[in-house]
């Protein structure tokens, strides 16, 4: 039975020497089979550009267009118009809000009037007096005439001898009161005016000082100047308030400016303009961006609400670094039930997307993305040969991205991911449609 075992370790090793020997006297292995050199198959779509709209979407911030905030003008004691005034509450323009204690501004007014009607007293008193002044003037000016026409007569007589200088000298005396009294009430006269315009100036000055008492009580009201929400009350009732001290802040409600940063290169390819930043201004925003692109604010959660929108401001200055722009737009009415969204406010601070759309359809050409590999897409030629081929993305929707340099019509766009695949390497295309 040693001979069998010798005989199951030889022949291996007899077969192994044969087989050496075989390959060095050039023997040829045998040939691989036609199924290991067969071309392998690859999926392909041919780029062809579409009529479509382009758009984007990104994350925004809510704040209110108008902002208000009241602080006292007067000083006093001040309380709520009503208990329901709390912060939330939605109040209309005119409304009464809070109000500072007005007795001290009443009874200041009322002093005032009170000054006032004694000035037109003491007025009328004045121009009463001058107009009786003036009655007695004429009857004292009468007199003197009468008076000097005596003097011219006695003196004749005196001068003729028929009167005697006793007479004489009695009418010059009487002539000369008579003229001492006009002179006097002249004087008088003189007087009026000076003292009425004194009193003119302190009846203006007591006016300027009642139209000040009635501004001050007419600011012992904090009225609401336009549909707001109450954001915050600062004060609290009866609590003593001085002038400058803050009462109140509040939002508008009739609209909501949104302000989202945009990446500049996307945007000019949103818009399909080549134009450098520096013309992306509120002058283009006003005269172009509303033409071409309708602008739509969308809450992000588990339920969507939209609302219509309005470019209303494009930052000039461009942040180099980001390479951002900033867009501002206002969305009307955010609480009107006239609005899209008739079941949730607009919030400040609520998490929302700002979404930019164009107007009109443009010819563009998408691609898949995950035919994208790190800027590079990879092209099956005439010859059936691989290609690779930069490309340069434009905006992303979804599954999709815009290719905006590379590709034309007609190209053959592999959509396998090919990992090892080299230049020149022979592939068998199979057609898809997008």
């Amino acid at each position: 039975m040693q001979w069998t075992r010798y005989l199951k370790f030889g022949i291996p090793i007899v077969v192994g020497i044969a087989g050496t020997a075989l390959l060095l006297n050039g023997v040829k292995p045998p040939e691989k089979s036609a199924s290991l050199i067969e071309i392998k198959a690859v999926k392909y779509l041919v780029v062809q550009p579409e009529e479509a709209f382009s758009e984007m979407s990104i994350s925004g911030t809510i704040e209110a267009s108008d902002k208000w905030s009241a602080v006292a003008q007067v000083k006093g004691e001040i309380y709520r118009s009503n208990d329901s005034i709390v912060e939330g509450l939605w109040v209309d323009a005119g409304d009464v809000i809070l109000k500072i204690d007005p007795l001290d501004y009443e009874l200041a007014i009322s002093q005032i009037s009170a000054e006032l009607t004694g000035i037109e007293y003491e007025l009328s008193l004045l121009n009463a007096e001058a107009e009786n002044t003036q009655r007695i003037l004429d009857l004292e000016q009468r007199q003197l005439t009468y008076a000097k026409a005596d003097l011219d007569r006695i003196q004749k007589l005196y001068a003729s001898g028929s009167a005697t200088r006793k007479q004489l000298d009695d009418v010059q005396r009487a002539t000369l009161t008579s003229e001492k009294i006009v002179t006097d009430i002249n004087n008088g006269l003189l007087l009026v005016e000076p003292k009425k315009q004194k009193l003119l100036a302190q009846k203006q000055a007591l006016s300027i000082s009642l139209d000040r008492a009635h501004r001050d009580l007419a600011r012992t009201d904090i009225v609401a100047p336009y549909p707001l929400r109450i954001s915050k009350l600062l004060v609290e009732d009866y609590q003593a308030v001085n002038v400058g001290q803050p009462l109140i802040e509040g939002v508008g409600v009739k609209s909501a400016n949104v302000t989202a940063q945009a990446n500049i290169d996307k945007f000019r390819d949103l818009i399909g303009l080549n134009t450098p930043p520096s013309t992306l201004n509120n002058e283009f925003v006003t005269q172009t961006l509303n033409q071409l692109v309708s602008a739509e604010v969308r809450t992000v959660g588990s339920v969507s609400e939209s609302w219509k929108a309005e470019i209303i401001s494009v930052r000039t200055e461009l942040d180099n670094r980001a390479r951002t722009l900033q867009i501002v737009v206002r969305v009307d009415d955010p609480y009107s039930s006239h609005s899209t969204a008739q079941n949730f406010p607009l919030l400040p601070n609520q998490p929302i997307e700002l979404v930019f759309k164009t107007i009109q359809p443009s010819s563009v050409i998408t691609i898949p993305l995950s035919a994208v590999h790190q800027d590079q897409v990879l092209l099956l030629n005439k010859e059936n040969e691989i290609e690779f081929r930069e490309v340069q993305l434009g905006l992303m929707q979804e599954n999709q991205v815009k290719i905006t340099r590379g590709l034309k019509a007609g190209d053959r766009l592999i959509l396998d991911s090919l990992i090892t695949a080299i230049p020149g390497q022979k592939f068998t295309g199979i057609e898809v449609a997008k």
